[in-house]
This record gives C-alpha cells, sequence and structure tokens, in this order.
C-alpha cells in the first residue's frame, strides 16, 4: 500500500523533542546483550550486533524460541574480544575477527528466506556452548551477509544484515512501552523486546508507526517496516524462563493485532525494523537528538 510522505524537520520538531535513551547489541544471536553509552555502525548495523549465532547438529539455528535459557549467557566486548560467560558454564574468550577461517568449515545460513554465509569459530567456543546445552552445538561468525528484498532498500543505505531475523535495527520507544503496560495485566519490561535503540521524549504511544526517515545524531535511518513478535517475548530475560500463558503475546494483541504490507497472516507488533545509510564511522550515543525527516500518514501495517 502506497503512503504518503512529507518532510517535518520544522512543523514536527517544533512540539516534539526526542533523544536516544538505549543502545543495546546482542553479539551472538539469542544471548544476553550490551547496553552502550555510544556504539558506532558498519554495513550490518551496530557493530558486532548478532555477528555470531549457534547451530545443532542438524545446522539449525538455535533462538531462545527453544532454548530460552541462552538468554542468560552474558556478553561482552573488550580488548578485541567477545567475552561470554555463565555462572555454571564459566568464561570463553572469543577474537572479534575469524582469523584464516578453514574453508571447510564455511557454510550457507539461510534464516528468512535471507541467506548468507558464515564459518565456524574456534572448536574451544563450540565446546562451551556445548557444554552449557548439553547438546552439540556450533558458534557461527557471519561472512557475506543475508540480502533483504529490493523494496526494502534505500539508495545509500545497507542491504543485508548479519544474524538478526530481519533487518539491521531494531527501534522502540518508552512511550509505547508505557501504552503496553497500561493494560495492568503484567508490567513488561523493554528488554523483552530485544531493541536495539530505544527513543524517549514527547511522542505519543506507538508514533513510531509514522515514521519513514529518522536522523538520529549523525545517522540517517531509514525505517523498513513494523516488527512482527514472536513467541521469544514472552521469555523472562534475566533467569531465560519461558513464562507461561503467553502474557506479552496477550497484552500486545488487545490494541496491536494487525497485516503487514507482505502477509496477510495476522501478527502482533511492537516495534519498527530500519536500515541505515552507510557513511564510515558513524556513531550514536546516548542523548543524541532524535528528528523526523518523513513522516506518513498513515501507519506501516493495518491494524485488525
Amino acid at each position: 500500500m502506497a503512503h504518503s510522505v512529507f518532510c517535518m524537520s520544522c512543523y514536527y520538531m517544533s512540539y516534539m523533542e526526542i533523544e536516544v535513551a538505549g543502545l543495546f547489541t546482542y553479539p551472538i544471536k539469542g544471548c544476553g546483550g550490551i547496553a552502550h553509552y555510544e556504539i558506532e555502525f558498519g554495513d550490518n548495523g551496530m557493530l558486532h550486533d548478532r555477528e555470531w549465532m549457534l547451530v545443532d547438529s542438524d545446522d539449525k539455528v538455535i533462538t531462545q524460541r527453544t532454548h530460552p535459557a541462552m538468554a542468560r549467557i552474558n556478553t561482552l566486548i573488550y580488548g578485541g574480544m567477545l567475552l561470554v560467560s555463565d555462572p555454571a558454564t564459566g568464561i570463553c574468550e572469543i577474537a572479534l575477527e575469524t582469523e584464516n577461517p578453514r574453508p571447510d568449515t564455511e557454510r550457507e545460513i539461510s534464516i528468512y528466506d535471507k541467506t548468507g554465509t558464515a564459518v565456524a569459530e574456534d572448536p574451544e567456543a563450540s565446546e562451551f556452548f556445548s557444554d552449557f546445552f548439553n547438546e552439540p552445538v556450533t558458534l557461527l561468525h557471519i561472512k557475506q551477509q543475508r540480502r533483504f528484498k529490493p523494496q526494502y532498500q534505500h539508495a545509500g543505505a545497507g542491504t543485508g544484515t548479519a544474524f538478526a531475523d530481519g533487518y539491521p535495527e531494531l527501534i522502540t520507544s518508552i512511550s509505547s512501552l508505557d501504552a503496553l503496560n497500561a493494560h495492568g495485566q503484567t508490567h513488561i519490561p523493554m528488554d523483552r523486546f530485544r531493541p536495539n535503540m530505544v527513543l524517549a521524549g514527547e511522542l505519543p504511544a506507538y508514533d513510531e508507526d509514522y515514521y519513514r526517515v529518522l536522523q538520529i545524531g549523525a545517522l540517517t535511518a531509514y525505517i523498513v517496516k513494523a516488527s512482527a513478535r514472536c513467541t521469544v517475548t514472552n521469555v523472562d530475560q534475566a533467569p531465560g524462563i519461558l513464562e507461561p500463558g503467553s502474557p506479552v503475546t496477550r497484552a500486545l494483541a488487545i490494541d496491536r493485532r494487525g497485516r503487514g504490507p507482505d502477509s496477510n497472516k495476522p501478527g502482533v507488533y511492537f516495534g519498527q525494523n530500519a536500515t541505515h545509510r552507510l557513511e564510515p564511522g558513524v556513531s550514536v550515543a546516548l542523548g543524541d537528538t532524535v528528528e523526523v525527516l518523513e513522516r506518513a500518514a498513515e501507519r506501516n501495517f493495518q491494524l485488525i
């Protein structure tokens, strides 16, 4: 569905002040995240965001959908290393760059119809995770990014992602979370949605449904599509336990049930997927001002 878009550089910001209130990366898909004061952006999104992932003995991707306990695996980037820890399993150090990977460890990876390639990390890293899960798993590092469809690409912006489900960034807002929690069924923390950027300020709940282009500090971001949420939102991230009764999904279904532009299947939506203009060395910091450069007259999904 086509949407009318107009410039908001004067009108919109004359009464709305928005800033960056949270920055997060998740180096290993499905594992614990890292909060940042400032983060640099590269071809795949925030540096080192979802550059690694785990697969089982059948090369199937391991996520919190089937292994919620992986949420409690802590990650930290320090001294050129990715440090991974768990109280029971210990600590594992992983180099940020895979040096001289063996050609026989390379494999094709497809997630949600986006295909790329990955290489296996040091066997010691895979052994660490195998001990945690009590089953054989392999840690993979991104080699060739996964491309998304041409209709979601923008001139001068990235055209692919590493191991994120769909797109390089996920943007949410505190106003929208407050509206969700106003239903009063349960308190839902923002970490249930595993965002990359959290916006705060004088913006109405779910106003991000109408955003199309944002200036976030020095970064230009393009909203790709609303994010349809899966069962992972029902995982309590601290203990890594799936809550019974799907409380977050049920809360979203009250007023966030809808259909996206490329699917007739109903879903529940929270947050916006985004990509960004590729400019070497660009970073975003907490407190950076967010300006809505383009805004549509309609949401980018249909409420039902």
